[in-house]
């Protein structure tokens, strides 16, 4: 179908006969945009509020017109900001050059003229904007009222008319880049060549291809000439219109395809040099029209500019939000949505933006399937990937999306027009008129409500801006020094008027103020801020300051200093006092201040006292602001005072009236008025009497003068007052009000209003030094600030919401912020103080602090009284025209010491310094933010206090595990019971599992237990998570829960369950069978060693205890840290929460649980690759019918009885896998064995730097001497730790069975079987997830989907390195399956049924990875993730003998069969078979090569060249030696998948072999950021392989089997088998060797085994620092702990470096303790400041060395100790005089609670 073609031929011709309609109403669209755009276009009354607008203001007044042959000079022209004092700008200058000459030309380019030439041309392109948009919408589909709706939709977009208000580059930049757009689509609609003459661009045929560019017809040329033109200017307005270059490709290519394909080759040409030649004019545009980018002088000096592109560096630098810039704090934590929404809901409306959404997939579903793509792709591309590109990045702004609102508007009003042509197949209504009449309605609606919402908005620009209405309030109610109060018609209204500040002394008139102390400080300095001799001739002059004490209570103490220098530049000035004093708070002193030489002296800053407080911190006492005094024959006078309104002046108020010297005699002064044309001519005198003593307020009281008769003021004239000291000796001081302001960063209120600079140093009315500098980070230098300012203030002032709006985003580095913006507005906890601020009004709330708010000045978008709050929309919608400017004052309930208590408990050690993209990825601390405790939460890894109570007040010890139940006596009774429960676990879930599990051969059976394990523990954390507190009653009632649930679909399924049963039941019971034997197997190896640690190689069993039982006595999740007390664990801890359900619910002793996990876990995995082996081998072997019910009901000969069992093949593959898993090691033991004989006969038992033949001779000596007698030259222990260490230095290379062994109960450990769980989903979705879709069984689809979802989602919380991998896995072959079954590869995706199974595919996925995220929210909404980025690995590579080592037994299975299918496929396919990849030869080719290239590239090591210069020569083994074999392996694995007919099972294990080698060429190439070396990078990822590989060569190994057995030659076959077997012999070595060593391995000869991990401490001995310490002690001590401290409190103890014997109470109870194993914490809290956890431990060790009672009892308060361990390592690592305080003090801060020996534990009082 063309362009033309779908458009009938009755409605052209009613366009042709009614066109003039269309046009006139375009011309009403454009009027009624013109009335938008220029409607108050000096809106902010030539105050300059906007920021942006104001620098580009300034910018356009400093350029000028540049002289002849300047222009493209960068470093003479006058037009470079660079050159006119502007060294960053990051603007396009093509718009400031428009503007500039266009101001020349109408003669108005002054500060208050250019800016408003500017904003009147952002309105005019934005109209132009508005035209484009009409050509647009009529040149795609040539429908006059859909292109005059896009039109409209376009005028009344309330973004394009805001930014019309501006003279910013925007405006101008959207209308290039709708330029651009529109060449493009001329270039897509090109009108096609006719059959006689090829069309525009017709081709001649035979040209020959040299000539084609000349001779070819250059038609449609001009299109593509003025697109680069377009491009070029866009550009130049902004560099972030580069990608509007894609378009022109992109509608070239739609044109392409639209031709005949006859016709396509004649014109590919053409195209590609009308594209070519477009790319080159955009260049030369953007050269003239941006020409600074490029360094000159002239027009071929193209080198780019440093100075520009260091400007756009530093520009991309912010936008990261990675650098400490404030206006960044705005995006902070902003949700993925938040671009979409502010578009969607403000800057179109919502009628408009919801329209364009939805009309936008409409239009995405047009272009996919409904084959329309020729007319909608080009605008739907540019709309999708631009969105993606700024919509969604850390600065997702408004504006910066303002390019596409243009085609935004045109897809709305197609989506419109679509509805109305579709109209007849809307089911809804059924009659046509009435469905029509209502389409017209619902657009009729969707454009009145946009051009509402467009003049609601615009009402704001027809009122005084909120700032400048701010300003007008401030001057009429806040006072100044002095105030008229002048009656008009209109009411009283108040004229402040300053004072100047700075004071004089001079010889005979020494400067001397009497101030009240506040605290006690010892004074030992005198600041003075610009200090000036007035007519200096540069002569030094001596100052002299004296401070006394005066007047009651004073003891008469003063000291003195001097300075001598000379004074003719103003500067900071200190004195030194030669003796300090010590001045007391509440009594009086004086300064005195005198040069000793004649001279007069200015002091133009502020006098403060520095000294030191009674704490022994420096500290200062600010003395009053000085400002010009009234002494005897000196009065103050303003001469030049014009009223701001005709009226009669009754009075003149004064705030703050007070006599620096404090002398008790009465003064007069006198105020008087008068006309300055007429000094002499007095209109009004008023006098006050008064001592002026400080009162209260130090600058004194209220003075108010009033006149009697009023006078009348006139305000077209100006008057004179003068205030003068009549009577008595004194200088008196004038003051007014201390207005606070936020920060300099947003605009200081009041403006001038034509009054002069409120805030000059000098003569402002509200001059002040009062700033909070709110985007500091809270520290102690601006907690002090705030009390300094708190006290100071009468007034704060908010001019926008760009401080309350962002710094609370952030509370971890603003607690104390956040608490003040709470309670100084007095929003309620629980309530966002975003939203209290954004909705405030007088009387709304009532804060705290001590001030009130008194003026809220907003100028919301209305209709009528109907008004829109805009705050919640992003800060720059609001912040530069229409901000809420909120005003509060100090009011009488003001207590300073109060508001001091409450700032100053704030911690702020607990600060986090994050920059707004590290908070985005930081956990959001809601409990400050909501009301919380300051420095709790999430934020710094601790519980709210609320939380912190619950785990506290749980957990008691006895009531969890009552050491006297039968369980607990009777260890054997538990191991059965355990056992039972995890069986009828299992069963119970098996009814839903064989739902979702529909693709394994025994639908999951052998998973059973794990899933239902999976399903009571989500259930219960998901409750824990709730704050619903996890009991055993809890667990009971979600397992009743579950189990009716279970039942329920058990009785739905009745029958089938029924026929399995009966059928299957002996393959049921060889399940069983099986793991109870790998269960009890792995028991008796924990009987044998069931030690919960070891000296040497034990492990982080220590931690990993400590956790368990921290989760087990959690009342809630998150669980708190048993190892940083008041903090919960900030580690993947769910898979503790999977095990110790269980044992909570059974209440097993944790020390035995333990060692019941273990074995339970063991078990689990090896079922789990018993099930998924057997179902991919017999998913490939399978006859008819399902191949278990053939097995297990085997048809007998005649006359003889079947076999039990049909088939034992598929048992004996799945019990390879089990061993292959879980068993069998790695080569590293066989390695041992070698390498120790070689080391028998090497000198010294030194063998690395041997040749192969030397240590072949000295194996063989090695030999002889070990059959004489001679022991390997090994260790107890060494033979289960060498093994795990193939490649040398500190990497680990774990495989399961050491990981199994080695049994730390880690996250990894964990993970393994739900790993194998997770890839048995995967494999069964893959054989059978798309048939519940296909025969609609939805229900079953869902709950398939969502059990993958719970089993791969919990790799997140369990072990997160797993969680990547798998949920890749599961998203990859969940789209194969869509695609293969239901999409492009098999069907055609515009077939009605395809298209709805295929999508139901897509949504499948999204919905698994949805839930995947979802379910296990309540962890990462708490999970502080410190480790989220890789990086290049920069260290030694794997040599390849230590990647064979580890890999050897697989790789040989593994590569056999590869090359065995291979050849197999060879063998199978004729040549001719290959002219089918004929098309794609020079694509495969490339791939090859490209291949081939990296792989050298890594081999060889060229990795190096990505390093840093100092690493990239160091390296022993710089190439990646395994490159080649790992991706050889990969590469084929990934070719054989593609093999015509290739097996379901096959595919999925070649799957897993691809994927399992790129895992191991990845751990060579990068590491994660933060990772010990390459430690856990290579075992977490080497295990992920290793189960694969595990499988993937069990089942290999039984299909390859009976191929060699039927074709291989029986030489050929012998020795293949003889190896493997020497493989599988030395693989076995390693559970063999190791299992004994371990089992030997103990802490104590005498331990005896029992499945209890504690009791070895009963026997064992411990050695720390040379001092021998019986375990015993503490194995008692424990026991009491357990048995008789109620609940969780905090425990201290004392820390040693970890892996060594500490933090065992904690470890052993789960009680929490000050601080654990420090450099754990240091790892699991690393987004914090790891101060936080060494600072902890110099506490405790201060604490326990400590003398000092006061520090003592303020450690026991801080961290909030319960009981003191006073033990064995305690006086062993704390030596000395500090633990006799324990004795000492004993009854008094604690008491003894327990005693044995050389342990005593003290409870706190």
């Amino acid at each position: 179908m063309t362009l033309l073609q779908e458009q009938p031929k009755k409605r052209i011709s009613f366009q042709n006969q009614y066109h003039w309609i269309w046009d006139l109403l375009l011309v009403v669209i454009l009027v009624a945009g013109g009335y938008f755009r220029f409607i108050g276009i000096n809106w902010d009354d030539n105050h300059h509020v906007h920021p942006d607008e104001r620098f580009l203001t300034m910018v356009e007044t400093s350029i000028s017109p540049v002289k002849a042959g300047e222009y493209f000079n960068t470093d003479l022209s006058t037009l470079n900001p660079h050159n006119v004092g502007y060294s960053y700008y990051v603007y396009g200058t093509f718009p400031l050059f428009i503007v500039r000459y266009v101001g020349e030309w109408v003669d108005r380019t002054g500060y208050d003229q250019i800016f408003l030439v500017g904003r009147f041309l952002a309105g005019l392109f934005d109209l132009f904007t508005v035209f484009l948009v009409y050509l647009i919408a009529y040149r795609i589909y040539k429908r006059p009222g859909l292109s005059v709706l896009a039109a409209a939709f376009s005028a009344f977009a309330v973004l394009q008319i805001q930014q019309s208000h501006y003279f910013t580059v925007d405006s101008f930049l959207t209308f290039f880049v709708t330029l651009s757009l529109y060449f493009a689509i001329r270039v897509m609609t090109s009108s096609l060549p006719k059959q006689e003459d090829g069309g525009d661009d017709y081709v001649p045929a035979g040209t020959p291809p040299i000539r084609t560019w000349l001779r070819l017809s250059w038609g449609g040329f001009l299109a593509y000439a003025l697109f680069g033109v377009g491009l070029g200017m866009a550009v130049a307005s902004k560099v972030s219109a580069a990608p509007v270059a894609l378009l022109l490709p992109v509608g070239a290519a739609i044109y392409y395809f639209r031709l005949p394909e006859a016709k396509r080759s004649e014109y590919l040409v053409i195209i590609a040099r009308n594209v070519i030649l477009a790319a080159v004019i955009s260049v030369v545009v953007f050269r003239i029209c941006q020409p600074y980018a490029f360094s000159g002088p002239g027009f071929f000096g193209v080198g780019l500019n440093p100075k520009w592109v260091a400007n756009l560096k530093e520009l991309a630098s912010q936008s990261t939000g990675n650098v400490d810039f404030p206006p960044a704090l705005q995006w902070a934590r902003r949700p993925a949505w938040f671009g979409w929404w502010n578009m969607t809901v403000w800057g179109l409306g919502l009628p408009l933006g919801l329209l364009a959404w939805l009309a936008f997939l409409w239009m995405g579903w047009k272009v996919f399937f409904r084959r329309e793509w020729h007319l909608h792709l080009l605008l739907w591309l540019w709309v999708g990937v631009y969105f993606l590109w700024q919509g969604t990045g850390f600065v997702s702004s408004m504006r910066y999306l303002l390019p596409i609102y243009p085609a935004m508007t045109v897809i709305s009003a197609w989506g419109l027009f679509s509805l109305w042509d579709h109209r007849t197949s809307i089911r809804v209504i059924r009659n046509l008129k009435i469905k029509s009449i209502a389409i017209v309605l619902f657009g009729a609606v969707i454009l009145a409500g946009t051009a509402l919402w467009a003049y609601a908005f615009s009402r704001i620009y027809t009122r005084t801006e909120t700032r400048v209405a701010a300003s007008e309030w401030i001057y009429e109610n806040v006072p100044g020094p002095i105030n008229l109060q002048i009656e008009t018609t209109d009411g009283l209204v108040q004229q402040p008027l300053s004072t100047l500040a700075g004071t004089t002394f001079s010889t005979p008139q020494p400067l001397q103020i009497v101030f009240k102390a506040v605290e006690a400080v010892t004074i030992t300095e005198l600041k003075i801020g610009n200090l000036v001799e007035l007519g200096s001739t540069g002569e030094q002059r001596t100052i002299l300051a004296t401070i006394s004490s005066v007047g009651e209570g004073g003891n008469g103490e003063s000291s003195y200093g001097y300075l001598i220098q000379s004074f003719q530049q103003a500067q900071q000035n200190s004195i030194i006092f030669q003796n300090p004093i010590q001045v007391q708070p509440g009594l009086d002193y004086e300064l005195k201040l005198e040069v000793v030489e004649p001279a007069i002296m200015r002091i133009f800053g502020k006098l403060s006292i520095a000294g030191i407080d009674v704490d022994g911190k420096n500290t200062s006492l600010d003395l009053p602001e000085l400002v010009e005094v009234i002494r005897v024959g000196k009065p103050y006078s303003v001469t030049t005072i014009k009223p701001i309104r005709s009226g009669v002046l009754r009075a003149v108020q004064i705030p703050h009236v007070v006599d620096w010297l404090q002398t008790n005699e009465n003064k007069t002064i006198k105020l008087s008025i008068s006309d300055t044309a007429d000094p002499e001519n007095i209109l009004a005198e008023a006098t006050y009497q008064s001592i002026f003593k400080i009162a209260a307020d130090p600058r004194g009281d209220f003075v108010e003068f009033l006149f009697d008769p009023a006078i009348s003021l006139d305000e077209n004239k100006q008057y004179s007052l003068e205030i003068s000291l009549e009577e008595g000796d004194g200088a008196i001081a004038l003051y007014g009000s201390r207005v606070a302001v936020e920060t300099v960063w947003d605009v200081i209120i009041p403006l001038d209003l034509g009054r002069g600079n409120p805030f000059d140093e000098y003569s402002g009315i509200y001059r002040t030094d009062l700033n909070f500098d709110m985007y500091w980070t809270d520290n102690e230098d601006k907690r002090k600030l705030f009390f300094s300012i708190l006290d100071k203030a009468d007034y704060i002032i908010m001019s926008s919401n760009r401080q309350w709006g962002t710094t609370v985003r952030v509370p971890e580095r603003y607690p104390m912020t956040t608490y003040f913006y709470r309670h100084l507005m007095g929003c309620p906890d629980g309530m966002d103080i975003v939203h209290c601020y954004s909705v405030a009004e007088l009387g709304m709330f009532n804060g705290d602090l001590g001030y009130e708010l008194v003026n809220v000045t907003t100028s919301y978008p209305n209709l009528g009284n109907l008004e829109i709050n805009t705050q919640f929309a992003e800060e720059a919608f609001t912040v530069y025209d229409h901000p809420k400017v909120m005003i509060f004052r100090k009011t009488s309930d003001y207590d300073s010491e109060k508001v001091q208590s409450q700032l100053g408990a704030i911690d702020l050690t607990r600060v986090i310094p994050l920059t707004p993209f590290q908070a985005s990825k930081y956990p959001v601390d809601d409990s400050t933010s909501m009301g919380g405790e300051p420095g709790s939460g999430a934020g710094t890894l601790t519980l709210p206090v609320e939380r912190l109570e619950e785990q506290r007040s749980g957990g008691t010890w006895m009531d969890l595990y009552p050491v006297n139940s039968f369980l607990n006596r009777y260890p054997g009774l538990g191991v059965v019971v355990w056992y039972l429960v995890i069986t009828i676990l299992g069963w119970v879930a098996y009814p839903v599992l064989r739902i979702a599990m529909k693709g394994l051969a025994d639908r999951g059976f052998v998973f059973s237990k794990l899933a239902g394990l999976l399903l009571l523990t989500l259930m219960v954390w998901l409750a824990g998570s709730l704050r619903i507190p996890v009991t055993r009653w809890t667990i009971t009632i979600v397992f009743l829960g579950l189990f009716l649930v279970c039942m329920i679909v058990a009785y739905w399924g009745r029958q089938e369950l029924k026929n399995e049963f009966r059928k299957r039941w002996k393959y049921f019971l060889v399940a069983e069978i099986i793991m109870a034997l790998f269960f009890l197997a792995f028991l008796l190896v924990r009987l044998g060693n069931p030690d919960l640690w070891h000296p040497f190689k034990g492990g982080e069993k220590p931690m990993d205890f400590a956790y368990f039982n921290a989760i087990l006595k959690s009342t809630t999740f998150p669980p708190y840290d048993p190892w940083f007390s008041g903090g919960y664990i900030n580690y993947y801890y769910y898979g503790f929460v999977i095990v110790g359900i269980l044992t909570k619910w059974l209440g097993i002793i944790p020390s035995i649980a333990y060692n019941l996990i273990l074995p339970t876990w063991f078990s689990l995995e090896a079922i789990g690759a018993f099930g998924i082996v057997l179902s991919i081998y017999t998913s490939v072997i399978k006859q008819n019918g399902n191949w278990l019910d053939q097995v297990c009901n085997p048809v007998a000969s005649e006359g003889k009885t079947g076999p039990w069992l049909g088939d034992w093949k598929p048992i004996l593959a799945g019990l390879a896998g089990s061993f292959g898993v879980l068993v069998l090691g790695n080569l590293g033991t066989t390695r041992m064995i070698w390498h120790g004989l070689q080391r028998l006969a090497a000198p010294g038992g030194v063998i690395e730097d041997a040749g192969f033949i030397q240590r072949m001779s000295w194996t063989i000596k090695g030999l002889g001497q070990y059959f004489s007698g001679a022991r390997l030259p090994y260790g107890w222990g060494e033979w289960y730790w060498v093994p795990s260490r193939a490649i040398p230095g500190d990497t680990i290379t774990e495989f399961p069975a050491f990981t199994f062994l080695y049994a730390d109960l880690h996250a990894h450990l964990i993970a393994l079987p739900i790993t194998i769980l997770a890839i048995a989903w995967i494999f069964s979705y893959f054989l059978e997830g798309g048939r519940s879709i296909q025969e609609k069984k939805w229900l079953d689809h869902i709950w398939t989907v969502l059990l993958g979802a719970i089993i791969i989602g919990a790799l997140r919380p369990t072990n997160t390195w797993d969680f990547p991998t798998y949920l890749g896995m599961a998203v990859l072959v969940m789209l194969y399956t869509g695609i293969k079954q239901y999409g492009f590869l098999h069907e055609d995706l515009y077939n009605k049924a395809a298209r709805h199974t295929f999508f139901a595919s897509i949504g499948s996925v999204l919905a698994l990875v949805l839930f995947a995220f979802v379910l296990y929210m309540p962890f990462s909404d708490w999970y502080g993730q410190g480790y989220t980025s890789m990086r290049l690995w920069e260290g030694e590579h794997s040599p390849f003998w230590s990647y064979v080592t580890h890999w050897g037994l697989f790789l040989y299975v593994v590569i056999t069969w590869l090359i065995w299918e291979l050849l197999d496929w060879l063998s199978k396919t004729p040549v001719s078979a290959l002219d089918r990849l004929k098309p794609y030869k020079k694509w495969i080719w490339v791939g090859f090569l490209l291949i081939l290239v990296i792989v050298i590239f890594l081999q060889a090591g060229g990795i190096r060249l990505l390093l840093p210069e100092n690493l990239r020569f160091d390296l022993k083994y710089p190439g990646i030696q395994i490159a080649w074999l790992a991706a050889f392996v990969a590469l084929l694995s990934f070719i054989l998948i593609f093999r015509p007919g290739q097996p379901e099972g096959k595919k999925f294990t070649l799957f897993l072999v691809a994927l399992s080698f790129v895992l191991t060429l990845a751990v060579e190439i990068i590491v994660l950021q933060g990772d010990v070396g390459r430690m856990n990078t290579v075992f977490k990822f080497y295990l992920q392989a290793w189960t694969m590989l595990g499988i993937s060569s069990a089942s290999a190994l039984f299909w390859l089997l009976p191929e060699i057995r039927n074709h291989w030659k029986i030489n050929l076959q012998t020795i293949w088998m003889a190896i493997l077997v020497l493989l599988v012999g030395s693989a076995a070595l390693f559970p063999l060797l190791a299992g004994a060593d371990k089992i030997r391995d103990r802490m104590s000869k005498e331990a005896p085994h029992t499945l209890d991990g504690m009791t070895f401490m009963a026997t064992s001995h411990y050695n720390e620092a040379g001092y021998d310490m019986d375990l015993n002690q503490d194995y008692l001590a424990i026991q009491w702990m357990q048995r008789n401290i109620t609940g969780s409190p905090v425990i201290v103890e004392g820390n040693a470096p970890l892996y060594h014997w500490t933090s065992r109470f904690s470890i052993y109870t789960g009680l929490p303790t000050v601080i654990g194993w420090d450099w754990h914490q240091i790892q699991q809290r690393s987004i914090t400041p790891s101060t936080w956890v060494t600072n902890r431990t110099q506490d405790v060790a201060d604490f326990y060395t400590s003398l000092d009672q006061a520090s003592v009892k303020d450690f026991l308060d801080k961290y909030d100790v319960s009981y003191i361990v006073v033990g064995q390592l305690e006086r062993v690592i704390y030596p000395g005089e500090g633990l006799t305080k324990f004795e000492t003090w004993n009854n008094h801060l604690w008491e003894t609670v327990y005693e044995d020996r050389s342990t005593v534990i003290y409870r706190v009082k």
